[in-house]
């Protein structure tokens, strides 16, 4: 009877524990995939199965269904002129390399007398992200620079200029970018241009998070004013920080 009474109070312990738990950490403990977050909304009935299909009722009269799938409030994937009510979801997440998060589907109905619905789902990536990239720096040469990222094999690079307005991005393989590579940036790039820098694989990783460089021309760090012995100290945004003179060496 005691050693009934003891499991029983070590189980409840358990429980309590478990309830205690906030509902992130159980959430990173879900297997990997597709699984419903909301209650589905409109007339179509959605869901999806264990191999992250997504299906819907079919409406009688029906041409075709559109889709517009979104995460993080961007619009990720737009489907159109589906003749059947199903679609492979998890695997477009998954081919595309998609951060885990909740996935919002909106389905349109083309014909017959459905007005079409929406539901949320919460997707699990099953695979790791990569580090960012370190050390994002302007090299002698006035080029962009950093350290190689592991299981990275690419980088996607977006040049800004002084106003802060995008000029481009360019799709590399290797841990640089050689502005005289492209002409039109070799004759634009100058003091006050800034980058980004994520890091990509076209195996089992996921895209890094972007990374920003100092502006071009700024020296970042200290070092000595020749003209004044002064010694000086710069921040990455180019502000000079503080000037002081050093301690000289008294000569007779």
């Amino acid at each position: 009877m005691k050693r009934t009474k003891k499991l029983l109070s070590i189980l409840l312990c358990c429980a309590m524990l478990l309830g205690m738990l906030p509902a992130a950490a159980m959430a990173a403990e879900a297997p990997y995939g597709v699984r419903p977050d909301s209650a589905a909304a409109g007339d179509l009935t959605c869901t999806v199965d264990s191999d992250g299909v997504l299906t819907w009722t079919a409406v009688p009269g029906a041409t075709s269904y559109d889709l517009n799938i979104r995460m993080g409030g961007g619009l990720i994937k737009s489907e159109t002129g589906l003749t059947s009510p199903y679609y492979e979801l998890e695997a477009m997440l998954d081919q595309y390399k998609k951060d885990s998060g909740t996935v919002k589907v909106n389905i349109n109905v083309r014909g017959g007398s459905g007005r079409g619905g929406s539901a949320n789902f919460l997707y699990a990536s099953p695979y790791p992200k990569l580090e960012a990239p370190t050390n994002l720096r302007w090299d002698v040469n006035g080029n962009p620079d950093w350290d190689d990222v592991a299981n990275a094999d690419g980088y996607t690079i977006y040049l800004y200029q002084p106003s802060g307005s995008a000029y481009n991005h360019y799709d590399l393989a290797n841990s640089y970018f050689t502005c005289t590579d492209y002409p039109d940036v070799a004759t634009r790039v100058s003091d006050g241009w800034y980058f980004t820098v994520r890091a990509t694989s076209t195996g089992d990783y996921r895209p890094s998070e972007y990374n920003e460089s100092y502006r071009r021309g700024h020296i970042v760090g200290s070092g000595l004013r020749a003209e004044s012995q002064q010694i000086f100290t710069v921040n990455e945004n180019g502000t000079l920080c503080g000037v002081r003179f050093p301690v000289l060496p008294l000569t007779i």
